[in-house]
């Protein structure tokens, strides 16, 4: 699946999205406001960004076809655990199942999202923001997962 990620990601240099619809998890709203806020980061949605499906077709992971650009790049407070990166927006609740060590990129949607991170047993732990940047940009954060 990575060679097709980097080809409709039109940015082959940079690792391809790696989070998909199969291996992200929906959480419930309770356990969800139960995070804290001061542990989560929050950004403010990219009005350049569309939305996220055409019919069951997921355009915000083909970027060659308008597809989210933006990205933020995460780490957990404590940088050398697994952990697991998720968001919180107003339709959905949820985290990508593929751990992450070290910093991840998340994309940004045309909504705003506060994003969270779940150690290993699945509790919350505090992350921050550390960069930001566009598929495409060759920048340095390039070689991270896109999650």
């Amino acid at each position: 699946m990575a060679p097709l990620m980097r080809v409709i990601s039109g940015a082959p240099s940079e690792v391809p999205q790696s989070t998909h619809r199969w291996n992200n998890a929906k959480l419930d709203a309770e356990i969800c406001s139960s995070f804290r806020d001061d542990c989560m980061v929050e950004i403010a949605g990219d009005p350049a960004a569309k939305r996220m499906w055409y019919g069951s077709l997921p355009l915000f992971h083909l970027p060659i076809l308008g597809g989210w650009k933006r990205y933020v790049v995460l780490q957990s407070e404590r940088p050398h655990i697994k952990w697991y990166v998720g968001w919180i927006t107003q339709e959905v609740c949820g985290y990508s199942r593929i751990p992450s060590l070290g910093a991840t990129r998340s994309l940004i949607g045309p909504g705003n999202v506060k994003f969270f991170g779940l150690n290993a047993a699945g509790l919350q732990i505090p992350i921050r923001m550390v960069g930001e940047g566009k598929i495409g940009d060759g920048g340095e954060w390039r070689n991270l997962p896109l999650r």
